[in-house]
């Protein structure tokens, strides 16, 4: 029984006849580089979002434990730690979220903008309080870093835009021979 449903199945009629694709054929492989131009532009945004929200724990995480080691290494000693875990906790709310959106970068999208401000905030912090000679010059190189990952939030956001995301590919059940 199993072979004659899968006969009746593969049995097609003319009008039903799968058409000829190839260079020969004059059918473009417009889907298929439509897909692969699709998932390079995933793929982009993903290792984009996830390099930087690992990093951001990496490097964020390790100071909630070393409050007085902060203190000794850039005096005065923390004064206001509700202020210092604050600041940790929030940093890395953040890295979650961009863990978040390297999952599916074109439905989090919207989430790319305010991503691109977070990014945007402390390296211009840093750029006025070392003009002011208000910090180490370590901590401004170290800071810089965020310019990087808001130029690739900034090309994911360009890149998953909704004309380049959608490019409606045609399933291949809605084409006429």
């Amino acid at each position: 029984m199993a072979q004659a449903l899968l006969s009746a199945l593969t049995k097609t009629t003319s009008k039903e006849a799968t058409p000829v694709r190839g260079p020969l054929s004059g059918e473009s492989n417009r889907p298929a580089l439509a897909s692969v131009i699709v998932g390079a532009i995933m793929r982009f945004a993903r290792i984009a979002f996830t390099v930087a929200g690992m990093y951001g724990i990496v490097v964020l995480v390790p100071p909630l434990f070393l409050e007085s080691k902060f203190g000794r290494d850039y005096p005065p000693p923390v004064s206001h730690p509700e202020f210092f875990y604050g600041f940790f906790a929030l940093g890395i709310a953040w890295q979650v979220l961009f863990l978040i959106l390297a999952t599916d970068p074109i439905k989090y999208r919207a989430m790319m903008i305010p991503s691109m401000l977070e990014k945007i905030g402390y390296p211009v912090a840093l750029i006025f309080l070392h003009l002011q000679n208000r910090i180490a010059p370590r901590m401004f190189a170290l800071g810089s870093l965020d310019w990087f990952f808001l130029i690739l939030f900034a090309i994911a956001y360009a890149k998953t835009a909704p004309e380049t995301a959608n490019l409606h590919v045609p399933l291949a059940s809605s084409r006429r021979p």
